[in-house]
């Protein structure tokens, strides 16, 4: 072979490697840098997964923090697909003409940069403001975002630039409503934006996309993908909260007044964001997990608001929340039936030693029934998680009573049991008393689910958290002081996103539209739970003791290092006052058969 097929050949086997797009850009394509000058395009690992989600998927929506280099990636992506594809429609809108025409610039710089191996094979027979074609047939142009845009042209690629922002009287409904039939073809589509509040088109799709309701694929790109703690806090010295949580932190922000201060809400992401290595996900049970929360003298409780299925409008969710040391160890969050969300329940309650607490309005109730029926068909099963056996009897339910300490309490649940309605022998430390609140006029006790119908029946208990409006009065001023001071411990994301977009509406806390807040009520119940356990010492100390704490803890109120009572369980006193009461009902019991 002489020299000159030689190097043809070697032309062409290059060219064929250039095909793949990871090739082509890495080895070829050239960006301005402001300070180093023109570059080599090196991606990250985040820009590699976009190309390789641009591949796969035909939708994408990129919900992105400023300054990640997401339009050059997007701008090396569609020259790739020019140069290496025939007869490709590529139109980039922006809501100014001078955006999209800065990408096309962008795309032509790299175009100038490339060997000139690739113009004798693709020639580049067009060039201007607005437009970049070639010889195969593929067109790039630009375009501003209007009513008509793309109207009667077949798309192969369409890629919208800050859609979020698009200026009334074009609206992303109306845009996109002309825009979409021009994909019919088998076109794809790239929207980009940093969020722009909530109820526009950019959200509701992204909203749709997150929850698999739509054909896009949801990318949400922080800046700690990119850069690190300082440079975050160097550029956010200027910048409000509201700048911040919108830029930076990719939130969609409400349209009234956040219940939790903005600033509260980014200082507590930075916190969670530098932490998330600490985080695991079990996707097939919905659930985030803090890897450092489960203590040694954590005391565990869950906290479960209930949606209606899954075909609600509202999701399921649920907050594992360490009451001493006061901090959200798990979250799940989903739209599934109620068996599901119980088998879920009973799961992290026994890996976490968590009773559950659940809001007993009507869908309430259902996930109480449907956790007995759990039990009911599985007494006596041995349930192995982790490679422990756990018996389904242990699972405790929180109710409310009226009983103000636990000897109170115990000794009605003994006088009841006089007559052996249950056969087991009570003992005090079956149950959990938390503490009695003089504002709800209620106390709050951990039954095991093989006593829970006993119990309710002797102590004329309510079985979960009765809700009222001057109950969830109550929980919104909690969690409001807890959260802004710092007193309890946010480590997990999802209720992060839901606090930007928990406002007031008059004077009532909730989620804005579209939007939800089912995180954040089952925490507001955890932190009025603490709340008023807080200002109950004595009890809390009995709590501690009956669950196996030290002798000396700390209180919760002031600081205030306190000896906890020792006191005798009623077990003793109790059992031996109706013992004989007992032994005669059960040697004269014929007389009632």
């Amino acid at each position: 072979m002489n020299p000159a097929d030689t190097k043809l050949k070697l032309l062409t086997d290059e060219l064929k490697k250039c095909i793949d797009p990871f090739y082509f850009i890495e080895n070829y394509v050239f960006i301005s840098h402001p300070k180093h000058g023109v570059l080599k395009f090196k991606m990250y690992d985040y820009q590699r997964n976009l190309i390789a989600s641009f591949i796969r998927n035909r939708f994408n929506i990129i919900l992105k923090a400023r300054q990640l280099g997401i339009s050059t990636v997007v701008a090396a992506y569609a020259l790739h697909r020019a140069l290496f594809k025939s007869n490709q429609n590529i139109l980039i809108c922006a809501t100014k003409l001078d955006t999209a025409k800065s990408i096309l610039y962008t795309i032509r710089m790299m175009h100038k940069r490339l060997p000139k191996i690739f113009s004798y094979f693709n020639e580049c027979v067009s060039n201007s403001v607005t437009v970049l074609g070639f010889s195969n047939g593929s067109i790039i142009h630009s375009a501003t975002t209007t009513e008509d845009l793309g109207r009667s042209q077949a798309l192969s690629l369409l890629i919208v630039d800050e859609a979020a922002w698009v200026r009334k009287p074009h609206s992303l409904d109306k845009i996109w409503a002309s825009l979409r039939p021009t994909l019919a073809t088998g076109g794809d589509c790239v929207l980009i934006s940093t969020p722009n509040g909530i109820g526009n088109k950019f959200y509701e799709l992204y909203k749709e996309a997150e929850e698999g309701k739509n054909e896009f694929v949801a990318h949400k790109l922080m800046w700690y993908l990119r850069y690190d703690k300082d440079w975050f806090e160097k550029e956010c010295k200027d910048k409000t909260p509201r700048e911040i949580a919108q830029e930076y932190c990719c939130e969609f922000l409400g349209s009234s007044a956040n219940v939790i201060p903005i600033d509260k809400i980014t200082q507590i992401q930075k916190d969670v964001t530098i932490n998330s290595s600490l985080i695991d996900t079990v996707n097939e049970d919905y659930v985030n997990i803090y890897k450092d929360g489960n203590k040694e003298n954590s005391l565990n409780v869950m906290f479960c608001d209930v949606s209606r299925g899954e075909n609600a409008v509202d999701y399921s969710a649920f907050n594992i929340i360490d009451i001493v040391n006061k901090q959200q160890i798990v979250d799940f969050k989903a739209k599934i039936d109620l068996y599901r969300y119980a088998n879920i329940a009973v799961k992290y309650s026994f890996i976490y030693n968590a009773p559950i607490l659940i809001e007993n309005n009507g869908v309430g109730q259902a996930l109480i029934t449907s956790i007995m029926t759990l039990y009911n068909q599985n007494k006596n099963a041995k349930i192995i998680i982790n490679g422990e056996s756990h018996n389904i009897a242990d699972v405790k339910i929180i109710c409310e009573t009226h009983y103000k300490n636990i000897s109170e309490l115990f000794e009605s649940l003994i006088d009841y049991n006089t007559f052996n309605i249950i056969e087991e022998e009570l003992d005090v430390n079956d149950f959990n008393f938390y503490f009695y609140s003089d504002d709800l006029k209620k106390s709050y006790v951990a039954v095991p689910l093989s006593l829970l119908d006993f119990f309710c029946r002797a102590t004329n208990a309510v079985k979960g958290f009765t809700v009222s409006g001057k109950s969830r009065d109550m929980e919104i001023t909690a969690i409001v002081n807890m959260i802004t001071k710092r007193k309890v411990e946010i480590r997990l994301p999802r209720i992060i996103e839901e606090l930007y977009t928990f406002v007031w509406k008059g004077n009532r806390a909730a989620a804005d539209n579209n939007c939800h807040d089912d995180l954040i009520m089952s925490f507001a119940l955890g932190c009025l739970f603490i709340s008023e356990m807080e200002k109950n010492v004595d009890l809390d100390f009995s709590t501690a003791y009956l669950t196996g704490k030290p002798e000396i803890i700390e209180s919760t109120v002031d600081n205030v290092s306190v000896e906890s009572k020792k006191f005798d369980s009623p077990t003793n006193n109790n059992n031996n006052k109706f013992k004989k009461e007992k032994e005669e009902f059960i040697k004269n019991k014929w007389l009632l058969e």
